[in-house]
């Protein structure tokens, strides 16, 4: 039996499939004219990624509620770790998994959220 993931995003608990978190580049990449390039690293913050591989409807608008949030929001990752975090552009991926007529859940979909460190 796989182990339940549990997260806290924004006060709501979320059951994904899988959060994937590592390091998130802060900084600046510079072009000069003749194309050399220089990155002025500033810091590191955390970045995760949930992902569901079979989420019914009910788990696909509340996590498309939570990326159209504005602001930040409080986030306790599986590890009990807290940290306040905001969804970035492009951070929310949803597609069709599978639909059975007979299950009691109907359509079924892949959902993929990404959090960033403030």
């Amino acid at each position: 039996m796989a182990l339940q993931r549990t997260c806290v995003l924004a006060g709501v608990t979320l059951y994904p499939d899988e959060i994937e978190t590592g390091p998130d580049k802060v900084g600046d990449e510079l072009v000069s004219a003749d194309g050399t390039r220089t990155y002025i690293h500033r810091g590191s913050k955390r970045q995760y990624v949930l992902r569901w591989r079979s989420a019914p409807e009910s788990v696909r608008v509340a996590v498309r509620t939570l990326y159209a949030t504005t602001g930040s929001m409080a986030f306790t990752d599986d590890d009990g770790a807290s940290v306040t975090v905001y969804t970035p552009p492009g951070g929310y991926r949803c597609s069709l998994a599978y639909v059975l007529p007979t299950d009691p859940f109907g359509t079924m979909f892949q959902i993929e959220l990404t959090l960033k460190e403030l």
